[in-house]
């Protein structure tokens, strides 16, 4: 079984893959344990560098206020 290519996992956890894509990203999710933890882990990252960007935007205003 091939498994789904990291910039698509990582354009489909960010919501930014085309709908034509995504659907055979779904698909392949539904059968994959793999590619499922995978997602997971992009999913967390992405959670994390959101938090990180946000927590240096804050540092960054009360600095310069």
């Amino acid at each position: 079984m091939q498994h789904i290519a990291e910039d698509l996992l990582e354009a489909y956890a960010m919501q930014t893959l085309p709908e034509e894509d995504a659907e055979g990203v779904v698909s392949h999710l539904l059968i994959c344990e793999v590619c499922q933890v995978r997602l997971d882990d992009a999913i967390d990252f992405i959670i994390s560098i959101t938090a990180a960007a946000s927590e240096v935007r804050h540092h960054t205003r009360t600095r310069t206020a």
